[in-house]
C-alpha cells in the first residue's frame, strides 16, 4: 500500500539576492549578497547546510546515424561558504510558520581553481585561457548567437538536510530529508584586451591581404592591380553594467599600380563590413586554438562551427588622396597609395547580446571581419582579419566595498 506524503510537508525555500538578481550581470569581483529564506508547515531542525555558487557548462551532440543525443555536463566552478557549527547552531531550528532567514556572501573570482583543467597536450597558451571565467550563455533574453546545444550557466544552490530523528514526522518519509533550491545568476566576467594575433600561423583562417585585376568590364583588359592591406582593429570593449560598448576603427591601405600612364585611379564606392560570430565546441576538449586545427581533426573528433554574420558597417569614403609612392610589382612603372581608417560598433545591433572572445575546455567564442571594398565599375575585393570582444574591468574599490560593507555575520 503507497505511503501518501504531504506537500506541506516540504520546507519552502526561497534564494533573495541582494539586490534582486533579476536584469542583474555581476562580472569578475562582484560581491553576490542575499539570504536563504527558510519556512515550513513543521518544525524543523536544519542537521546541515550548504550555500554554493556553481558554474556549469552543457551540451548536447548528435552520436550515430540515428539522430540519438548524447548530453553530459561539466561543472567548472564549485564555491562553497563556510558555516561553523555555532552558527549552524543558531539557526538549526526552524518554529513551524516562522521564516528563518540565512545570509551568504560570495565574490565572482578572477579566475578558476589551477586544477580545473587538468587536460594534457593544451596548447600552453591555451592553457590560461581555460582558467579564465567563462560567460553566461542561455538561450532566455536576446540572442547571444550560440546553438541551443550548449549552455553556460551561473547559479547559487542551496542544498539543507533536516534531522528527522528530532523532529519526527509521518507526513516526511525517511529519505526525504534533503532539499535543494537553485537561483540562476548571470556572470559576465572581465576579458582584457589581448595582444594581436600573429596573422600568419592563422592564415588559413583570416586574409588580411588581397589583390585584385582591376578591369573596365569582365571582359575588358587589365588596367592595373589593386592591392589591400587590413590590419586588426582594436579590441570593442563590452560593460558589465549594461552601458554602450566601446567603438573601433579598422585600417585599410590600398595600393594600385596601373600598366599605363593613361589609367585613371579607381574609385572606391563603399566599404562593408560583416561581423561573423563563430562558436566552437565538439565531443573533444579544445586542446589548440580553433582556427589552428587542420582539416583532418575535424574528421577524426569533428569540431562544430556555429556562424552568425551580422552588418555592422556601410561606409561610402568619398574622394580619397592617393600619393604616388614606390613600385608595387616589377610590371608597373608607378604606384599610387591611400589608406581608410573606418569607424565601426556593435552598438546598434537590435535583438543580439554580443560575448566576449574566449576560449575554455569545450566551448570557444571567436570573431571575424569581414570587408568589402567596391570599386567603381562594379569589382570588389574582400579581407578578413580577427576581431576581439573583450569586457571592460569597470571595478572600483569603492563599487566592491560601499561603505566598508563586510561579509554578513550570522
Amino acid at each position: 500500500m503507497p505511503v501518501w506524503r504531504s506537500m506541506s510537508a516540504k520546507p519552502m525555500i526561497k534564494i533573495v539576492t541582494e539586490p534582486p538578481s533579476t536584469g542583474l550581470t555581476y562580472t569578475t569581483c562582484s560581491a553576490i549578497n542575499g539570504t536563504v529564506d527558510l519556512c515550513a508547515h513543521e518544525d524543523l531542525t536544519l542537521k546541515d547546510v550548504r550555500i554554493s555558487l556553481i558554474g556549469c557548462g552543457r551540451r548536447s551532440l548528435e552520436v550515430g546515424r540515428n539522430g540519438s543525443r548524447s548530453s553530459d555536463e561539466w561543472i567548472f566552478l564549485s564555491l562553497h561558504m563556510p558555516i561553523d557549527g555555532q552558527a549552524l547552531e543558531t539557526c538549526c531550528n526552524v518554529p513551524a510558520r516562522q521564516q528563518r532567514p540565512i545570509p551568504f556572501h560570495f565574490r565572482v573570482p578572477r579566475q578558476l581553481p589551477t586544477g580545473t583543467c587538468n587536460h594534457t597536450k593544451i596548447a600552453p597558451c591555451l592553457q590560461d585561457q581555460h582558467l579564465c571565467l567563462p560567460p553566461t550563455i542561455c538561450s532566455e533574453g536576446a540572442d547571444a548567437m550560440c546553438p541551443d546545444l550548449i549552455s553556460i550557466g551561473y547559479y547559487i544552490e542551496v542544498v539543507i538536510e533536516t534531522d528527522t530523528t528530532v523532529t519526527p514526522s509521518r507526513s516526511i518519509l525517511p529519505q526525504d530529508h534533503r532539499f535543494r533550491e537553485r537561483l540562476e545568476v548571470t556572470i559576465l566576467p572581465t576579458f582584457p584586451e589581448e595582444a594581436p594575433l600573429d596573422l600568419e600561423s592563422h592564415s588559413t583562417t583570416f586574409m588580411p591581404r588581397a589583390t585584385l585585376s582591376l578591369k573596365r568590364h569582365i571582359l575588358g583588359r587589365t588596367l592595373g592591380h589593386v592591392e589591400a592591406n587590413a590590419y586588426q582593429p582594436n579590441a570593442i570593449m563590452l560593460k558589465a553594467n549594461g552601458g554602450a560598448p566601446s567603438t573601433s576603427s579598422v585600417h585599410i591601405g590600398l595600393a594600385f599600380s596601373p600598366h599605363s600612364e593613361t589609367v585613371s585611379i579607381p574609385h572606391v564606392e563603399r566599404v562593408c563590413g560583416d561581423l561573423v560570430s563563430n562558436t566552437y565546441f565538439g565531443p573533444r576538449v579544445l586542446h589548440e586554438w580553433p582556427q589552428r586545427l587542420p582539416e583532418a581533426q575535424h574528421t577524426i573528433d569533428p569540431l562544430l562551427n556555429y556562424k552568425v554574420t551580422t552588418p555592422i558597417i556601410n561606409y561610402a569614403p568619398g574622394e580619397l588622396n592617393w600619393t604616388e609612392g614606390s613600385v608595387l610589382m616589377a610590371v608597373s612603372r608607378t604606384c599610387y597609395r591611400t589608406s581608410l581608417e573606418i569607424p565601426f560598433g556593435v552598438h546598434h545591433v537590435r535583438n543580439k547580446r554580443f560575448m566576449p572572445t574566449f576560449h575554455c575546455c569545450l566551448f570557444s567564442r571567436t570573431y571575424t571581419l569581414v570587408l568589402k571594398i567596391a570599386f567603381s565599375g562594379g569589382q570588389s575585393i574582400r579581407v578578413t582579419v580577427p576581431l576581439q570582444v573583450g569586457v571592460e574591468d569597470s571595478m572600483t574599490q569603492e563599487s566592491l566595498d560601499p561603505q566598508g560593507a563586510r561579509p554578513p555575520d550570522y
